[in-house]
């Protein structure tokens, strides 16, 4: 257990790892049981872990950074004379509050949402606490455009998770906008540029999905269904100076009435 207890140590600024990820690191030739890893770290780390049984052998152990309790303790210890520094413990164990919910959420990373659901519900992995923030913080006695300043308060809520924990949460919302810049402008630090001030996903992560993408299981067309297949052409610089670096493309799509996807 040494091994794991190093590895958690070590990487204290994540919150959520695999019990395989956490297994690979014991130390010696004597691998104890998954359920034996279970109750040491229930009895080590007590009410600051999660262990989320996804499946019979795939569990997800995440870390919260501090407790309710304590909190409510030092709220009434330390409170401050001062005005302004009273406000500052204010902001402060607010922000420990929406730091430890949002370390208290499990997010899969191992499936991208299906193309037709991709952006459908980013709002449901927004921790209500961090929600109520932004939502009073930018939206209080704000008239008209209400949806383009949710939106707004979704995508900071993005950036500030994946800058809480950006090794076990991506955001569809960030990748969308890095896959949208790459098709539009084909520039990696354009993309690195705007992920580093947290507005896209990494170039690194824009590849990823787009690897993944061609190499999804292909659908199931079934038999007797009607296919009608639709073909176009794109043209791209075809008025260049020298006539060169001209682009000329053909693509179609396979229409169906009735097929089973996967």
């Amino acid at each position: 257990m040494e091994g794991i207890y190093s590895f958690l140590k070590e990487n204290s600024d994540e919150c959520q790892f695999s019990m395989t990820e956490l297994m690979s690191h014991v130390n010696g030739n004597f691998v104890p049981h998954i359920k034996t890893v279970k109750v040491h770290l229930e009895a080590k780390y007590g009410e600051d872990i999660l262990i989320i049984e996804k499946q019979k052998r795939n569990c997800v152990v995440c870390f919260r950074n501090t407790g309710f309790k304590i909190l409510a303790d030092k709220w009434y210890q330390e409170k401050k004379q001062n005005s302004h520094e009273e406000r500052l413990r204010v902001i402060r164990e607010a922000a420990a509050i929406i730091r430890e919910d949002i370390r208290g959420v499990v997010y899969d990373k191992q499936n991208y949402p299906p193309s037709d659901e991709f952006v459908r519900d980013v709002e449901a992995a927004v921790p209500e606490s961090l929600q109520v923030f932004l939502s009073t913080a930018i939206m209080k006695d704000k008239r008209g455009a209400l949806d383009s300043r949710k939106k707004k308060c979704t995508s900071i809520a993005h950036a500030i998770i994946i800058a809480v924990r950006p090794r076990s949460f991506f955001s569809p919302l960030q990748i969308g906008v890095g896959t949208y810049l790459y098709k539009k402008f084909g520039s990696k630090n354009l993309i690195n540029i705007l992920s580093a001030m947290g507005f896209s996903a990494p170039y690194r992560e824009v590849t990823i999905f787009e690897n993944s993408c061609i190499h999804r299981p292909e659908s199931e067309i079934l038999e007797n269904s009607f296919s009608q297949f639709v073909f176009h052409i794109a043209d791209f610089n075809i008025n260049t100076l020298d006539g060169r670096v001209t682009f000329h493309a053909m693509g179609g799509n396979s229409l169906c009435d009735s097929f089973h996807g996967y």
